[in-house]
Formats: C-alpha cells, sequence, structure tokens
C-alpha cells in the first residue's frame, strides 16, 4: 500500500510589528522553520525586511499580513511626523488601539511573538497556541524603563504615553486574558524575563533561548590587541556614553561599530568625546566611531579587540553572544539577560553599577590572557539557531498534540 503522508499543520506567526531588532531575528527563523506560516503584523518598516529574508519570502508570496496600523502610518499626515523625526517606535500607543480589533485565519496553531500588542490579536479557538515573550510590555510597568529609555522619547510624546498609560495597560490585561482563554504554552527569553512575567502577570514560563547564529564565527583567529569594542544600534538606551566615558576614565581605546539611530545622537556622543578631548588633549584618539560595519569587518573586530563592552541591562542580549562564539570575551552590566550567560572568567567579566566608574574599574583590570578562545566560544555552543528551531518544534508538536483527543 502506498504510505500516506500526514498533512502538515497550518500555522500562523502573530508579530507586535516588524521594525529592525531581535524580536524580528527570531520571527524570520520561526518563519523560516515553518516555510508556509501566515504572518501577522501591525505595521512594518519596508525598509528593514531585506534583513529578514524568510518575512520578506512570506510578504512577496502574499503570507504577511498587515494591520490597519500599517495603513494608517502611510498616509499624509503620519507623513509629514516622519519627516520631523518622529519614528515609527513612536506610535506604539497607536498599535495596542489597532490591535483590539484584529484577528487571524483559521490555524492549526499559533505562534505569537510577544513584547507588547501582539497579545490583543483574536485566534482560532481551536488553535494550539505557543506565545513566546521577549518582554511584558515595556512602558507599562515599573522596572522595565531605564532613563535612558524615557529619554530617547520627544517630551511631547512622553506627556501622551502618561495620559493614556492606564488605557494601555488595561488593553494590555485584555489582551493577557485573551491568550489565557487559549490555554497556552508560555515561553520567554531569559530568566529575567521570565520572573518578570511572574511579578506582572502572574504566569510561569518556560526559557528557551533565542537564536543567535553561533557558526558564522571562528575563534580560531583571535589575536587581542589593546582595543575595546562596543557593537550594536547607538542609542540612548543601548548606553554607548557610558562606554565612552569609562574607557576615557580607563584611558583606554574604545572602537565603536554600529550606525546611531538618528544624526542627533552621533552628535551628542561626539560632543562628549570632544568635551572630554579639549579638557584632557591626552585623551585624543581614544575613541573611534567606524559607522555601520560588514561581515568582514565586524569578524575582524571581535578577533583583535580585548574584549566587548556592553553597557546596558538587555532582556537577553544577541551582540553578547555573537562575541563569545567568535571566541571574544565579554564585560557587561551585571544584570537582565546577561545573567544566563556570562560566567565570569570563562567567557567574560561583570561590572556591577551602571556608573563609568565601576565600567572603568572592570576595563583596565581585564586581562584578556586568562581566557581561552575555543572555551569562550564552547560556553554559548547551545545557543545556537539549530538549537532553538529544534526546541520550538518539539514544543509546538506538544501543544498541538495536548489538544487532540
Amino acid at each position: 500500500m502506498p504510505q500516506v503522508t500526514a498533512p502538515q499543520p497550518s500555522v500562523g506567526i502573530v508579530a507586535d510589528f516588524l521594525f529592525q531588532g531581535g524580536a524580528e531575528t527570531v520571527i524570520d527563523l520561526v518563519a523560516e522553520t515553518y516555510p508556509k506560516a501566515q504572518i501577522y503584523a501591525q505595521v512594518h518598516d519596508a525598509s528593514a525586511m531585506r534583513h529578514y529574508p524568510h518575512i520578506e519570502t512570506a510578504k512577496a508570496q502574499g503570507r504577511l499580513t498587515l494591520g490597519f496600523a500599517d495603513w494608517l502610518l502611510a498616509t499624509r499626515p503620519f507623513r509629514w511626523a516622519a519627516r520631523r523625526g518622529v519614528g515609527l517606535y513612536h506610535y506604539y500607543w497607536l498599535y495596542f488601539l489597532t490591535a483590539v480589533f484584529e484577528k487571524t485565519a483559521a490555524h492549526d496553531a499559533v505562534i505569537v511573538s510577544c513584547a507588547a500588542q501582539s497579545k490583543l490579536v483574536r485566534l482560532p479557538a481551536s488553535a494550539a497556541v505557543v506565545v513566546y515573550f521577549h518582554t511584558p510590555t515595556r512602558w507599562l510597568y515599573k522596572g522595565l524603563t531605564t532613563e535612558a529609555d524615557l529619554a530617547a522619547i520627544p517630551a511631547p510624546l512622553r506627556l501622551i504615553m502618561r495620559g493614556i498609560a492606564p488605557i494601555l495597560r488595561a488593553l494590555d490585561r485584555l489582551g493577557m486574558r485573551r491568550l489565557r482563554g487559549h490555554d497556552p504554552l508560555w515561553l520567554c527569553n531569559s530568566s529575567y524575563i521570565r520572573d518578570k512575567l511572574t511579578e506582572i502577570y502572574g504566569i510561569e514560563a518556560t526559557v528557551l533561548y533565542p537564536p543567535v547564529d553561533t557558526l558564522r564565527f571562528t575563534p580560531s583567529k583571535r589575536a587581542p590587541e589593546d582595543f575595546f569594542l562596543y557593537h550594536g544600534r547607538i542609542t540612548l538606551q543601548k548606553r554607548v556614553d557610558l562606554a565612552i566615558d569609562a574607557c576615557l576614565l580607563a584611558r583606554k581605546r574604545l572602537v565603536i561599530s554600529g550606525q546611531a539611530v538618528s544624526q542627533e545622537i552621533r552628535q551628542h556622543l561626539t560632543d562628549r568625546v570632544l568635551r572630554a578631548e579639549a579638557a584632557d588633549p591626552s585623551l585624543r584618539g581614544l575613541v573611534t566611531f567606524l559607522g555601520r560595519t560588514d561581515d568582514a569587518t565586524l569578524d575582524r573586530l571581535m578577533a583583535t579587540c580585548t574584549a566587548l563592552v556592553f553597557p546596558p541591562r538587555e532582556d537577553f542580549g544577541i551582540t553578547p553572544i555573537e562575541a563569545m562564539a567568535a571566541g571574544c570575551p565579554v564585560i557587561a552590566y551585571r544584570a537582565g539577560g546577561a545573567l544566563d550567560y556570562l560566567s565570569p572568567g570563562v567567557n567574560g567579566a561583570f561590572f556591577a553599577e551602571q556608573t563609568p566608574q565601576s565600567l572603568s574599574v572592570a576595563i583596565a583590570g581585564f586581562d584578556v590572557t586568562r581566557y581561552d578562545p575555543a572555551a569562550v566560544a564552547a560556553s554559548v555552543s547551545h545557543l545556537s539557531r539549530d538549537a532553538f528551531q529544534s526546541k520550538l518544534t518539539t514544543l509546538v508538536a506538544r501543544q498541538l498534540a495536548k489538544g487532540q483527543p
């Protein structure tokens, strides 16, 4: 008798939005794992989709469903605001108001990528649901935002956010009630976020570390020189200012790789360096801005820097894992997701307080000869893309089986 192949389950992927960041990296791999999945998002940045080939393919094949907000932001008033520096991130409150009316088509399984309003999207009653939290909704609860986060938001928008926060918090709670009605499997990206989910939403989530392309890097190429590296987006939240001040205090070279999200932030950091150099000419040349770097340049920087400096408190942190995969140790703030993967003396060192003084002590006392590149890389080998895909497919299959008679 001919063998009958079981039909593949229909899968939907629900995102908050599709811009450029760690959540999109996860969504892109989920889309690769389920290549026929329909993707739903409130809004997307079309120019950023080239970084996510599987999301881009879904869009080209008609498998990307965008919400009302995406249409609205293309209208003339919002285009006018965009030309004056109001970005897509600044409308997070709008996405909450529109998401409450959105719903998916019928699917056997739905994977929800959640950092904000995706929890509000109505899902099929019979679907097996898996929710992957990147964070509780950051702007609505204490302890999730820093002064740097707030400083990145224009003052008028901060006032609007404060005024409508009670409404958005009520919608956030409504979204959680909708998700609970599906008896979902709760997943999250770090122990730090797991604890925050318990504190804020009263749920117990299983940690599934996000995927990192660890196989792209080669630890055997390490040949450290006397400079420290910051790599990533240059924003106020990433605390690049802290890395600059600390390296100037320690009188160590800092190379900054990455593009500033605005000319104002780039100028702010450049002026910071110029003021320090004017006050003490011996500091000239210690800080170098490279701008956006290609993969080959980044590989060379990670092979030759003393260590990667990671100043923010992140929910997880992809860049430190990439550095470690290259055999490069990391100096990170002792908080957030870094607590899950940084082992002092094995793959890096912590600094205790988010101050230039605390970080400068860690930088000045860092001895790169104590770190074996192969051991550093081995410490994060379990955080690969393959590991994420294998665990996710197992968990989704288990959730599907739970709903079968």
